[in-house]
């Protein structure tokens, strides 16, 4: 199965990849959650080795940089109803949205799991 396509979490984040090729992966994500990141296109770069996938978020734009990068991991489901189950680790420099308050290396990650649903396929 390919992944190019937009996939959604259970948050309603969506997971665009653009091109699958040779085992990397280009794309975009725009989350519906955290107070900065919310609504803003962040680039993607990942990998993929037959169901296993892996991709990373930069939160940094030509508009925001938010000083933080998500890595999430996972397995592709494919079949009539295709998911890819996934955990991540946020890597963050602040605790909040204004920049102010550095974080302590011991609560610099932050650490869950979502699982991406097959939307709509480029080719449809």
């Amino acid at each position: 199965m390919e992944l190019t396509g937009s996939w959604v979490n259970q948050n309603g984040s969506v997971l665009t990849i653009e091109s699958e090729e040779n085992g990397s992966i280009v794309g975009e994500f725009v989350s519906t959650k955290g107070r900065a990141a919310r609504g803003i296109t962040y680039p993607v770069i990942g990998i993929r080795n037959h169901n296993l996938v892996s991709f990373s978020v930069n939160f940094q734009s030509s508009d925001h940089d938010l000083r933080a990068i998500t890595t999430f991991s996972g397995r592709l489901e494919p079949g009539s109803d295709p998911k890819i189950h996934t955990v991540w680790i946020l890597a963050r420099e602040f605790e909040d949205a204004a920049q102010s308050k550095p974080t302590h290396v011991w609560n610099t990650f932050l650490t869950n799991s979502d699982v991406f649903t097959f939307e709509e396929s480029p080719f449809d």
